[in-house]
């Protein structure tokens, strides 16, 4: 879902999840692939390339975007139903958050901490009971490009300080 859902839909308060910065870089990013693909009009994934780079810097900005792309893509090619998101450039929408981002944000908190079966438990919901292995293999090559597992303390060290 791309459009202002009116508050229809049960969502939580984005500053409620507890998210780290790399987790609210990838849902940023994520939303605006979902965004590209809902609206293709939009060509929301060239703002997706500008925030990565603002955000992560011209050397692993791009990268970041490409491996959060490839998620989408493996996530988008299992599910058989529609993703409901939250539209990153409605101002009453963006900083909610859907239970669809609430169930890849899980699984991607889960593979950082190295928690692979709630990881996979979370994939199989996205994916709606079918394969997660291309999902799970590119959010664990993620982690392991970018060092991003939450015990090592470096999910704050990949960006520049705010």
């Amino acid at each position: 879902m791309s459009g202002c859902s009116g508050q229809k839909i049960k969502q939580t308060l984005l500053a409620d999840a507890g998210y780290d910065r790399i987790e609210i870089t990838f849902l940023s990013l994520a939303r605006c692939f979902f965004l590209s693909y809902a609206e293709p009009e939009t060509q929301a994934w060239e703002i997706a390339f500008v925030k990565s780079h603002r955000d992560l810097g011209p050397e692993i900005g791009a990268l970041f975007a490409q491996e959060t792309l490839k998620i989408v893509q493996a996530m988008r090619l299992s599910r058989r139903s529609i993703f409901c998101f939250s539209n990153p450039r409605c101002p009453c929408c963006c900083d909610k958050l859907s239970d669809h981002e609430r169930n890849l944000m899980n699984a991607f908190i889960a593979i950082r901490c190295n928690k692979k079966s709630e990881a996979h438990l979370h994939a199989m919901i996205l994916c709606e009971g079918h394969s997660t292995e291309t999902l799970l293999q590119n959010m664990s090559h993620m982690v392991q490009h970018f060092s991003l597992h939450k015990e090592q303390r470096h999910d704050e060290a990949l960006l520049p300080a705010s």
